[in-house]
């Protein structure tokens, strides 16, 4: 990956490296792997958003998340790595700007997965807690007011449980109120009847709730009410 010019050489090779980042084993031993393949991975991913290659960005994205999940030390070699973050949520920002086709849906989600991987603990053959760390890093590129500009314009469970998983920080929870994330979430709670749409928007409420003044705001907009007509419906 490294040496090869030409393209299609890498892309296959990064075919087979999200094949075997399914398997539990090999996902460990990607960590050798993740430092010397990111300068690749960087320039594939500008090269397919420059070209709108949307199919190029679902393997490029899914390769990230099938290495970190339950992986702790692949989650923080990639945000150790200078400009993932940048790339990650400006692929989300790329997205936005064009007509949101089918593909376009598929990559947006594909990222929203990726935030709540990284900001996610689920590596439990580990003591490190990495997403606290994580979060301030995805929110300072400006996760938080894309994924919820996505989530206005695609209703996924992706999209809701990657702004649960970013708000685990009191600050980000904050920047969540003026761009409108708990007027989008009630509005879901009233209209949704999708169930995994709905438990997301109950664990964003949830992770929200540790700050006081907001449990007090949810409360004055009658959110609980809605959370019984939501289990009703």
């Amino acid at each position: 990956v490294e040496t090869v010019t030409d393209r299609s050489i890498p892309e296959k090779l990064f075919e087979t490296m999200n094949e075997l980042a399914k398997n539990a084993t090999f996902r460990l031993l990607l960590q050798e792997a993740i430092p010397t393949t990111m300068p690749s991975w960087m320039h594939l991913c500008q090269e397919a958003l420059t070209d709108s290659v949307f199919q190029r960005m679902e393997l490029l994205l899914s390769i990230v998340h099938n290495s970190v999940v339950r992986c702790e030390a692949n989650k923080k070699l990639w945000m150790e790595t200078n400009g993932f973050a940048e790339a990650l949520i400006q692929t989300l920002r790329a997205i936005l700007a064009q007509e949101m086709d089918d593909e376009a849906k598929r990559v947006g989600c594909l990222v929203c997965r990726n935030v709540t991987a990284l900001c996610t603990f689920d590596d439990f053959s580990c003591n490190i807690q990495s997403g606290h760390s994580h979060a301030p890093l995805l929110e300072e590129a400006g996760a938080a007011e894309l994924i919820h500009v996505f989530l206005q314009r695609v209703e996924t469970a992706d999209a809701v449980s990657a702004l649960r998983a970013l708000a685990i920080q009191d600050d980000i929870v904050r920047s969540m109120l003026p761009i409108g994330v708990l007027d989008t979430a009630k509005h879901i709670l009233q209209e949704s009847a999708d169930s995994d749409v709905l438990t997301a928007v109950l664990g964003l409420f949830r992770n929200v709730s540790a700050n006081d003044d907001i449990k007090t705001t949810l409360c004055r907009i009658d959110v609980l009410s809605y959370l019984v007509q939501a289990m009703e419906r």
